[in-house]
């Protein structure tokens, strides 16, 4: 039979059999060598943990062998075929074999291909099930491929261990929710999102994960629209926030109104933050059923020390990119919690699988996932029919094993029997379950199902051209030899715990890093002023120039920083003086001492450990340069005065740093410009994200050669931003990204811009010409658009969508729709367009000037320098306007072109208004000095909010109908007309900006009113 399927010959079958009659020669010959020699190897040279005694042939092959101590086991011929694919991968999975008298051994085996169109293992207990599994997973090792094994039992996982070749063993990833065998375990946190490089990106991870969440969470009656929304808003709010929420944060946030409304008023997005509200004016009641799915994850000792953890120790993505091989075991009685965890660990695979494909227009690496007693796990809200469907077209393999057909419910047993086309089918025991499956195989009955033997299954092979053999019955191998003791299993868990794990969390630390709990409020005040504390000790020692030795500073110094720091960044944090001594002695971040009367701290091991600035690990982190960079203005800056924090990028728009300085009223971005002649849009897109945030962006850069190269180049970029040509048209700056819609080609529904290749250069150059934006590759023009608002799609040639299932590419141009059918295909004729950056839609004010940003030119030993038009000037020890832009005019609109109306009733001034009542003002100017000059008093003693400053004079523009400028500009440009000092004084429970020396006159208040 299985000759008609291979178009296998006598010849071939002759040949076969001579060599295993040739290999039984040679070890005949061997004589008493054989007996000193070392025992059967494998063929990667590895030696079997097994003192063979007999071995049983069928034909010429050695099929089953038995052993001293682990029984029966696969024989030589068979270990052979399980091992073959480390040479010749991919190769076909072997199940099983026929024997017949006349023809003797034929292996069966499932093709490559076929394995796509999934496995579905059925039998009764004790039949071969699980020997199937396990000699799968070793055919999969052996050639390479990453899978991932669910193993309810909880039995037969350390067993596979024993199994897996050496070089493998790294590639293992062991979790094993409600053991405490181990010092560590695997931290798994749903609510984390990976680094992304774009918005899009990151709004589809978020997606994906409430996805998840909602599966894992809807598990019983109680679940409804209520719970549905609950979830959705509550995990998309703690996903999108900065701060690290857990799966027990949403617990323990839920379970009291008081916490649900502090939480909602974090929330950043207005939108998410409205339900979030009303979700806080829910009776508790009405969120008891999530509670309740949540509670017994929380109430587990073990489980609850997994989830807890603010960072995954395991990273889905790089379990598929790099073939990991991993292994739940879920050995817990708590049926709940077993489909839980199974769930949380299979749709976040899931999702990593489907974001892989995406990424990439060719086949990835195949992937396979095995679940053993699919029963115990099955989930309506693992929604294994979506993901069989579309597994295939993503190199997914998924076998399910389970003991009868009836243990299903009717949608995930029709999910099955739809999608999985191999069906290896053992005996069963009950005549409904035996009729469903035997419908598979024509001409046979339940009863030829129910009589089958042990080791013996049911199967139809795949042929080629994508049909099925007739049916066949096999006989399944023994499990292949182990390679290694028992003893040695625990030893490659804890290797794999090592590498994949973390030392788990006490409960005490559990409630400690409660986000929101009655143990540890929304802003736990003694843990800022810890951590904060430490900060400042590590700013004291840098400008003492005792970091290096963590030296010994005074107290005094420090609270200064510190008061500074939470000044500028924790100001809701109410705190006492008094309360610091106590802070310090508590802490474990801060050694104390009292040194010839003065008590002086440093920092601990851990708080060394804990301040050290992490510039992170996301793409925009940069290299080692810019590091070395951050570090080095860290150093300059702190030394003269600015209080530095470095931040972690974690693949969000951030700066690479911040500064506040006790005599700037403003917050400094810091970017360190390593890339700068490379990338130009990226130094105006920092100029934006500063500008957004009413901040000064400070660019820091080495010397060149000469000396001024890159920060001349920086200042080129920054003014103006875009290229002068000497035709008279101007060149945008191109970014790195790539011109899209609605997230690009590879999302659903989006599309991305092209235009015709033309030669072999894919250039991208956009300029503006006689007030059109205009699309050319340097000498080819393809299109003119209005230069007004953002691109859109009719302002292209053209745009492609991409099909992930057909691997098609569809260019849609005006007129015109053409579909290419392979990747080659459509890049040989069309080629991305890059996005230009465009300051009049980009910036919050193109017409920005030269005092809204510093560039700092730092050499790697030696003073740093701030480099304005050409000339570089010496940064003080203690920089104030004047030396952060020495050459700047002291007011950018100081000259006036419209007077007032004379016959306009305009406010009395006193000291500082001029005689004549008038005052000249520039309505394309800001005001500020025609303002200050009229409304705005010097007075020893007295003292104005800011605020009030700045709504006097908004409601003046205003009047006025004179643009004017931010909060955070206004200051800086009030201080170059007016006196005054800047102070911060608590108002109630606020802490608010106060003018000292300055007040509005008795006219300028009535701007209030």
């Amino acid at each position: 039979m299985f000759d008609r399927f291979f178009g296998r010959d006598d010849d071939q079958d002759a040949a076969s059999n001579a060599d295993a009659a040739s290999d039984e020669s040679a070890e005949s010959d061997a004589g008493p060598m054989a007996e000193t020699s070392p025992g059967p190897q494998s063929l990667l040279g590895e030696t079997y943990d097994i003192t063979e005694q007999n071995t049983d042939y069928v034909g010429s092959k050695p099929v089953i062998t038995e052993t001293q101590n682990e029984g029966t086991v696969a024989g030589s011929y068979i270990r052979e075929m399980l091992e073959s694919g480390v040479d010749t991968a991919p190769s076909p999975l072997w199940i099983g074999y026929d024997e017949d008298a006349q023809r003797g051994f034929r292996e069966a085996p499932l093709q490559f291909e076929s394995l796509f169109r999934h496995i579905w293992i059925t039998g009764t207990t004790g039949y071969g099930k699980t020997t199937e599994l396990l000699n799968m997973m070793v055919q999969w090792a052996y050639s390479g491929y990453g899978f991932v094994y669910f193993d309810p039992k909880g039995r037969d996982s350390r067993e596979l261990l024993r199994m897996l070749p050496e070089d493998r063993l790294d590639d293992v990833v062991w979790i094993e929710p409600g053991s405490s065998e181990h010092d560590k375990t695997v931290g798994l946190n749903f609510l984390e999102v990976p680094d992304c490089e774009t918005e899009e990106e990151r709004e589809n991870e978020i997606e994906n994960r409430i996805e998840n969440l909602k599966a894992i969470f809807d598990t019983d009656e109680y679940w409804g629209i209520n719970m549905e929304s609950i979830t959705e808003s509550m995990g998309r709010a703690m996903m999108q926030s900065d701060q690290p929420f857990s799966v027990i944060d949403m617990y323990f946030t839920l379970l009291h109104a008081e916490r649900r409304e502090e939480f909602a008023l974090d929330v950043d997005d207005p939108y998410v933050r409205e339900f979030c509200l009303e979700i806080a004016r829910m009776d508790d009641e009405t969120v008891r059923p999530l509670l309740k799915r949540i509670k017994s994850w929380v109430e587990n000792s073990v489980i609850r020390r997994i989830i807890a953890h603010r960072e995954s120790t395991i990273d889905f993505r790089d379990i598929i990119d790099n073939d990991r091989i991993v292994i739940v075991r879920t050995p817990v009685e708590n049926t709940d919690i077993k489909k839980m965890v199974t769930l949380g660990v299979m749709r976040n695979l899931w999702s990593a699988i489907q974001q892989r494909s995406y990424e990439r227009d060719t086949d990835p690496d195949p992937y396979f996932v095995l679940c053993d007693e699919f029963d115990d796990i099955a989930s309506d809200n693992l929604d294994i029919e979506s993901m069989l469907a579309r597994a295939r077209s993503m190199r997914l393999s998924v076998t399910l094993s389970s003991q009868y057909p009836s243990q299903f419910g009717e949608d995930t047993r029709k999910a099955m029997q739809n999608n999985c086309d191999n069906l290896i089918a053992f005996s069963v025991n009950d005549v409904d379950d035996a009729q469903l499956l035997m419908k598979r195989f024509r001409d046979y009955t339940a009863e030829d199902l129910i009589s089958t033997d042990q080791y013996q299954a049911w199967t139809k092979l795949p042929l080629e051209g994508g049909r099925y053999s007739e049916p066949v019955l096999l006989r399944t191998f023994p499990p292949y030899p182990p390679l290694r003791s028992a003893d040695s299993v625990d030893d490659i868990i804890e290797a794999s715990l090592d590498r994949y794990g973390t030392d788990p969390l006490t409960d005490a630390e559990i409630m400690q890093n409660l986000i929101y709990s009655d143990a540890n409020e929304a802003a736990n005040p003694t843990q800022i002023l810890d951590k904060t504390m430490a900060e400042a000790i590590r700013a004291v020692q840098i400008r003492e120039n005792a970091r290096e030795a963590n030296g010994w500073v005074d107290i005094v110094a420090i609270d200064e920083e510190l008061s500074t720091r939470l000044e500028n960044s924790q100001a809701e944090i109410d705190y006492e003086y008094e309360d610091l001594p106590d802070v310090r002695d508590a802490s474990r971040l801060i050694d104390v001492e009292l040194q010839d009367g003065e008590i002086v701290a440093r920092l601990s091991d851990d708080g060394e450990t804990e301040v050290q600035p992490e510039t992170g690990t996301a793409r925009s982190a940069g290299g080692m340069s810019h590091d070395a960079v951050l570090m080095d203005t860290e150093t300059a800056l702190t030394e003269r005065g600015f209080s530095v924090d470095i931040l972690e990028q974690d693949g969000s728009e951030q700066p690479d740093a911040t500064a506040t300085h006790p005599d700037h009223d403003v917050v400094f971005n810091i970017e360190a410009e390593t890339t700068t002649p490379d990338r130009p849009a990226k130094v105006l897109q920092n100029l934006k994200r500063a500008h957004d945030a009413d901040r000064v962006p400070l660019f820091v850069v080495r010397p060149g050669d000469p000396e001024t190269e890159w920060a001349t180049r920086l200042e080129n970029i920054l003014s103006p931003p875009l290229r002068e040509r000497a035709d008279g048209t101007e060149q945008f700056y191109n970014c790195d990204e790539i011109v899209t819609f609605g997230g690009g080609a590879t999302a659903h529904g989006g599309v991305t811009a092209v235009r015709p290749r033309t030669a072999d250069t894919n250039r991208t150059v956009w300029t503006r010409d006689d007030g059109e934006r205009v699309l050319s590759d340097g000498e080819t023009e393809f299109a003119r658009v209005p230069d007004e608002g953002a691109l859109s799609k009719d302002g292209v040639p053209a745009y492609y969508s991409y099909d992930h299932e057909t691997g098609q590419y569809t260019v849609h141009k005006p007129g015109e729709t053409r579909v290419f059918d392979s990747k080659d295909e459509f890049k040989a004729e069309w080629t991305p367009i890059k996005r230009p950056f465009i300051p009049d839609v980009e910036l919050p004010d193109a017409d920005y000037s030269r005092d809204s940003y510093v560039v700092l030119l730092l050499p790697e030993d030696g003073a740093p320098t701030v480099f304005q038009q050409g000339e570089s000037y010496t940064l003080s020890e203690s920089p104030d306007e004047e030396d952060l832009w020495p050459d700047a005019p002291t007011s950018e609109h100081a000259q006036a072109t419209i007077s007032m109306d004379s016959g306009e009733e305009t406010p009395s001034t006193e000291s500082t208004a001029p005689s004549d009542g008038s005052v000249e003002i520039d309505p394309s100017g800001d005001g500020i000095e025609a303002f200050a000059a009229m409304y705005i008093r010097e007075a020893e003693g007295a003292q104005v909010p800011k605020e009030t400053l700045f709504q006097a004079y908004s409601a003046w523009t205003d009047q006025h109908d004179i643009e004017g400028t931010n909060a955070s500009w206004f200051g800086r440009k009030l201080a170059n007309v007016v006196e005054y000092e800047n102070d911060r004084v608590r108002d109630g429970d606020d802490l608010v900006t106060v003018y000292t020396g300055v007040d509005l006159t008795p006219a300028g208040s009535q701007f209030l009113e």
